[in-house]
This record gives structure tokens, C-alpha cells and sequence, in this order.
């Protein structure tokens, strides 16, 4: 993304440059016109193909998982970044059977995940957290089976906020120069 922005401000530099040029002024602003427009499309692509995980936030469960025959998290699951960004710290309550019957809180701090899916040990429990491409629902993927399956849905997320709020007004940027031109 840096690498493009700094494109079109290269770009845009040269554009200025040329203005000086025995180019009609029409061809100029025609040729600008087209060079933005690509510039754009292209950056909306990146934009919105290339999400990364963001794994921060409040998550609210469904009630879904068989608290009867399997460990659940239930309620809220809240997670935060701990150690400037390096790792992940996973709050949340679970239910269900063996050491979860007394619905005891879970409190875990593990590397932070690069990727949408992390191994995780919920109490005594192995499952597989799993996250959407879209950053909005967790999936606990336990081996015990589809019963013991639990879904978050995020509540809020300061990150995802930033990060649209910094998209839209890019895009918003780059559309006013072309509007300009």
C-alpha cells in the first residue's frame, strides 16, 4: 500500500512537471484523468483483497455448543493485544463438563496470530480458533465435534474502526484529486 502511495506521489509530481511541457493543456488533463483513475482501482483492489486478521475486540457467543457433553465459551470472549502488538490475550468464561462445570474464567496470553486460524486449549481442551476473512466471527472448531462448535461475533473492534475510517478517507482523497483534474 505505502509502495502505491508513494507511486502517485511520484506520479503526481511528474504530472506537475510535464504542465510546463508544449502538451496541449486537453491531452494534459486527459492524460492525468486516466492515470488517477487507474491508480485508484488499483488501490481499491489491494484495499479490499488484502485484509489481514485482526483478532482484537469483544466478541459475544451463541449458545449453540452442548454445554451437557462438551467445554464451552459462553457469554463474551474479549480479546486484546498484550506486549506492543507481539501477543494476543484471550478473556472469556466457559461451561459445559469436567473442569468447565464450574463455568471458570479463561485467561490465556499466546503469540499474536499472523494468520485466520490459531490452535488453542480451552482449559484442558484443544480447539482450533477460527477466524473469517471479513474479521468479524470467531469459530471455535472443537475436535470433539460440531456439537461442541461455538461461534463469536464481534461486538466492537477499535482496529477495524481505524482501519476503515484510514480506508475511506484515502479513497476519498484520491477521488477528490480526480475530480479535480
Amino acid at each position: 500500500m505505502m509502495n502505491k502511495l508513494w507511486y502517485i506521489l511520484v506520479s503526481m509530481t511528474v504530472f506537475m512537471t510535464i504542465i510546463n511541457a508544449s502538451m496541449s493543456k486537453n491531452k494534459l488533463i486527459l492524460s492525468i484523468n486516466k492515470t488517477i483513475s487507474y491508480l485508484i482501482d488499483t488501490i481499491e483492489e489491494d484495499v479490499f483483497i488484502r485484509v489481514l486478521p485482526d483478532w482484537i475486540g469483544s466478541w459475544s457467543t451463541d449458545t449453540k455448543c452442548d454445554n451437557s457433553t462438551c467445554c464451552c465459551f459462553f457469554d463474551y470472549i474479549t480479546t486484546s493485544a498484550q506486549d506492543n502488538g507481539t501477543k494476543l490475550q484471550v478473556i472469556g468464561q466457559a461451561y459445559g463438563i469436567g473442569v468447565c462445570a464450574f463455568k471458570p474464567i479463561v485467561f490465556a496470553t499466546i503469540d499474536m496470530p499472523k494468520d485466520f486460524t490459531l490452535p488453542f486449549r480451552l482449559l484442558e481442551y484443544p480447539v482450533n480458533l477460527s477466524l473469517s476473512q471479513d474479521n468479524q466471527v470467531i469459530s471455535v472448531i472443537n475436535s470433539a465435534g460440531s456439537q461442541c462448535n461455538t461461534i463469536a461475533v464481534r461486538l466492537k473492534s477499535e482496529a477495524t474502526r481505524a482501519k476503515g475510517l484510514l480506508i475511506v478517507t484515502l479513497i476519498s482523497s484520491f477521488v477528490g484529486i480526480k475530480n479535480i483534474f
